[in-house]
């Protein structure tokens, strides 16, 4: 009896060693550093661990999966018990497996860093082919924003959505496409400031209000512009809207065409009626240059018609029943 409890004592004492060594001598290690960087996509073991141990278990032991990478230039923390996790509902044993790590370790998401002044020179090219023939030099101003956008692993380029009017001296406001292959990875609103030079038509001396130009006297030279500048005379005479100061740039809103007709002078309307046409005398209630849409007043009856005018002293209406 007593030879009987020592044989199941010293089994015991046994067991107790050969069980722990098992464990203290598993036949795979796993090793983790503190930060790994991964590409887009699932994670898989492999991709954060160096993995020892027999070759063919290995092969099915790093293709465990530990979730969804993080965007490109973001990060998330694993921890060493969520690695155990993720282990066991592969149906991995502990006791097989060697874990080697940190408590927690940091995974980054694998990207291309481009700040806003990268993404400006490559958005100043894209407009080169944009901007008016009329600039003789041109530039953006330097970006003065902090941002940094990420883009995936890879190929990329930046795109420029089409300008519903066109490009102007100063502050533009662009829609920028950041692309991966055919993909959108991301639509920014970009505010750049452009710098240009042109030749425009310069003033000898002060022209008056109501005053025609006088092509002949206008002098062209390059200057910075500020927007709306003219680049070419009308071939239309044109007068002063208000007093034009000597040295200033001639833009788009300082001049208008002559009038044919005057405010309040007696012109002829021409009327259409299919193939007829009748002449009534009428009253301008508006000054017009050729080719303009001015208000005017049949004399005869007071009514007050459109009419568009096609000469000095002339109006035409047409289809006016």
């Amino acid at each position: 009896m007593r030879s009987g409890l020592i044989g199941i004592i010293f089994f015991g004492i046994m067991l107790g060693i050969v069980v722990p060594a098992q464990a203290d001598n598993p036949n795979i290690q796993i090793t983790i550093p503190e930060s790994v960087e991964v590409k887009p996509g699932v994670i898989q073991l492999q991709q954060v661990a160096r993995l020892a141990g027999d070759p063919s278990r290995i092969q099915r032991l790093q293709r465990v999966e530990l979730g969804e990478a993080p965007d490109p230039g973001q990060f998330r923390w694993m921890s060493k018990n969520y690695i155990l996790y993720r282990l066991a509902q592969a149906g991995w044993d502990r006791s097989e497996i060697q874990l080697m790590m940190p408590d927690r370790f940091q995974v980054v998401g694998a990207g291309i860093s481009l700040s806003a002044t990268a993404i400006q020179e490559q958005v100043q090219s894209v407009l080169a082919s944009r901007v008016p023939q009329e600039w003789t030099q041109w530039s953006l101003l330097p970006n003065q924003s902090s941002m940094v956008y990420w883009l995936p692993p890879g190929p990329y380029r930046i795109e420029v959505e089409p300008m519903e009017t066109g490009l102007k001296p100063g502050t533009n406001v662009l829609m920028v496409r950041l692309m991966t292959g055919e993909k959108l990875w991301r639509r920014l609103t970009m505010a750049v400031r452009i710098q240009a030079i042109g030749r425009v038509p310069i003033l000898p001396a002060d022209l008056e209000r109501g005053a025609v130009l006088d092509k002949t006297i206008v002098q062209w030279d390059e200057r910075a512009l500020k927007g709306n500048e003219l680049f070419q005379i009308p071939d239309e005479p044109q007068r002063a809207k208000y007093r034009l100061r000597r040295g200033e740039p001639l833009r788009e809103r300082d001049l208008e065409i002559v009038p044919k007709v005057f405010k309040g002078s007696h012109i002829t309307i021409e009327v259409y009626i299919g193939q007829t046409r009748v002449q009534v005398r009428g009253r301008a209630l508006r000054d017009g240059g050729l080719g303009q849409m001015i208000p005017v007043e049949n004399i005869t009856s007071r009514k007050v018609i459109n009419a568009v005018v096609i000469g000095t002293g002339k109006v035409e209406v047409r289809n006016h029943g």
